[in-house]
């Protein structure tokens, strides 16, 4: 039986505990990471999955929230019978990592970095998390990281333009808008969403053009966040949506620290 583990993924907004096994999610739980104050917030959501999972081998704890990453360590090694592993730049990983210092670079985004590389089977791949900042990271052909870039997500860019004027709403982005807007709102809500996703797309060809020495070949692109779903069908790329792509990751790492 392939390995079977309990990853949970802290980001910040929402924390997901997940049963994940060869790549697929068994259970995928969700919690608002602001009501995760004590470790017996933790251990609610993890007893009835090792309950129903008691063949669960290790647990995997991959948070960009760093009090909460102390508060999830500390819970489940208090009630997880196997190792439990933090996702870090510390591991052993399925790529060469060259950041500094490694320990600033996200745990989110080394877990999308591992199933990444394993998604491209020795091929150079971009990795791109679209969430509340969207991150890009590029492998090259031989697995070595090659840099990468952090730049704000839909709702942050949302968020600024209200907070740094006097008179600009706040808005929500649930949908793709129409190219120009009608109201202020509307202007808004166009000018952030495609303006993120012709970003997005002038950032991928040029890593492209870098990449590739034949410009006829494709650079496989991985991505995965909350506003990946709605910007994903506009990019012009070679493009794979996994929602999972963390945990995925995540599940990788662990597998690869357990032993």
């Amino acid at each position: 039986m392939s390995k079977r583990f309990l990853i949970v993924e802290a980001g910040n907004t929402v924390t997901d505990f997940a049963v994940t096994q060869n790549g697929s999610c068994l259970v995928h739980l969700h919690a608002p990471t602001a009501t995760l104050k004590t470790s017996s917030d933790v251990t609610r959501q993890v007893v009835p999955l090792h309950d129903r999972f008691p063949e669960m081998e290790a647990a995997g704890v991959c948070s960009v929230v760093p009090a909460l990453t102390a508060l999830v360590m500390s819970a489940l090694e208090d009630c997880f019978p196997g190792p439990v592993i933090e996702i870090s730049a510390s591991l052993r990983l399925p790529f060469t990592l060259e950041y500094y210092p490694p320990g600033a670079i996200g745990a989110d985004r080394i877990a999308l970095l591992a199933y990444a590389a394993d998604a491209a089977g020795g091929r150079p791949v971009i990795a791109v998390d679209a969430g509340t900042a969207i991150t890009v990271d590029v492998l090259d052909a031989e697995g070595h990281y090659t840099g990468g870039m952090i730049l704000p997500g839909i709702d942050l860019s949302c968020s600024a333009l209200n907070k740094g004027t006097a008179r600009l709403p706040l808005v929500k982005l649930e949908k793709c808008p129409p190219l120009l807007g009608r109201s202020t709102e509307g202007c808004i809500q166009s000018g952030v969403f495609w303006g993120c996703v012709h970003q997005i797309e002038g950032i991928l060809d040029d890593i492209t053009t870098i990449l590739c020495d034949d410009q006829e070949q494709e650079i496989p692109v991985i991505m995965t966040g909350g506003s990946g779903r709605l910007i994903e069908p506009l990019i012009h790329h070679k493009l794979i949506f996994q929602e999972h792509a963390v945990l995925f990751g995540a599940w990788l790492l662990t597998s690869m620290n357990s032993i």
